[in-house]
Formats: structure tokens, C-alpha cells, sequence
């Protein structure tokens, strides 16, 4: 079991992660300011599409092949 003072610890880290705006939310911004509403949504349901499907392939183990002879 881990110590309260650790457990809070993380999850204000954990928050603060969350939050933060990454690099898809910046391409959605961009997207929406440049071509309005509409670009700003088939941007953001493109990204979560891409994410619905990234998790899909992890869950059943597909993964890149090797990059190198090994």
C-alpha cells in the first residue's frame, strides 16, 4: 500500500498532466481557428478515431515490426 502523502502527490501530477494542452489540442486549435466549427470538429473526431484504433491494435498485441535486424 502506498503512503497517502505519495498517493496525493501523484495525482496532482497526474492532474496537472491531464490539463495541459498537448500537441493534438494545439493541431485542433489551429485547425478550428483556420477553417471555423466545422474543421475544428473533423479534426478533433479524426484525432479520436486514431486513438479509439491506436488502443484497439495495443489491446490485442499488433505492434511495429523490428526496426532493425534483431
Amino acid at each position: 500500500m502506498i503512503d497517502a502523502t505519495t498517493f496525493v502527490l501523484f495525482l496532482i501530477a497526474v492532474l496537472t498532466l491531464f490539463v495541459s494542452p498537448g500537441p493534438n489540442m494545439a493541431f485542433v486549435m489551429s485547425h478550428g481557428m483556420s477553417f471555423g466549427l466545422r474543421g475544428g470538429l473533423a479534426a478533433a473526431i479524426g484525432i479520436g478515431s486514431a486513438d479509439v484504433v491506436l488502443t484497439a491494435l495495443t489491446a490485442t498485441g499488433v505492434r511495429a515490426p523490428p526496426t532493425c535486424c534483431g
